[in-house]
């Protein structure tokens, strides 16, 4: 597990050397894009969820200050790792990629879901601090805690709003199968998270 650690703040080093600029059709989506797409999903359903409510207030006043854009991955967990005995060989699923904040892919690898049960932050595997001193060994910038942490509050915020739409997938017949139905369910789990990310 130290090792995958390891291994994930270089790959995050080395993903966010990548000049990305110039590719075409490549999102540009900083933390107040991403806040206000997610809001307007939000607000969409026509529903009273206080807790997400409450996140939503907490994100908008405590947005980051503005930073020069990398190449973020967008779903960088141990779920997209090809891992080997030696560790992680690739890093896979880019359908998310995108220019945006540095910190982003450090909130979104730490949040609840994938931990699977275990109690390290960062998927189950370790500390966020492990991280975050692999990636400057790597190579990668200082590393900023608090804002790493409102990309945290951010990600579980995001899973809320993705398991509810599995539930509008399901409940319209868009995609009838039982994992929508069964991701959608755990909407309430990131409540849950999200209370004690801000408290």
């Amino acid at each position: 597990r130290d090792v995958m650690i390891s291994q994930m703040g270089a790959a995050l080093a080395c993903i966010q050397r990548v000049d990305a600029s110039d590719v075409p059709g490549l999102p540009v989506l900083d933390a107040a894009a991403q806040v206000a797409r997610n809001k307007e999903i939000y607000l969409g359903f026509n529903e009273s969820h206080p807790v997400f409510e409450a996140t939503l207030r907490w994100l908008e006043d405590n947005m980051p200050s503005e930073q020069p854009l990398v190449l973020v991955h967008g779903d960088f967990r141990n779920g997209n790792f090809i891992v080997s005995p030696e560790g992680i060989r690739a890093v896979i699923d880019w359908e998310m990629a995108h220019l945006g904040d540095p910190a982003e892919d450090f909130g979104w690898s730490c949040i609840n879901v994938w931990r699977f049960g275990a109690d390290a932050p960062v998927g189950g595997l370790g500390q966020r601090e492990q991280l975050y001193a692999a990636f400057e060994a790597a190579g990668g910038g200082p590393v900023d805690p608090a804002r790493a942490h409102f990309w945290e509050v951010f990600g579980c915020f995001k899973w809320g709003m993705l398991c509810r739409l599995m539930v509008e997938r399901h409940s319209t017949g868009t995609d009838s199968g039982v994992e929508m139905a069964y991701i959608g369910r755990r909407m309430c789990e990131s409540e849950i998270d999200l209370l004690n990310l801000l408290t």
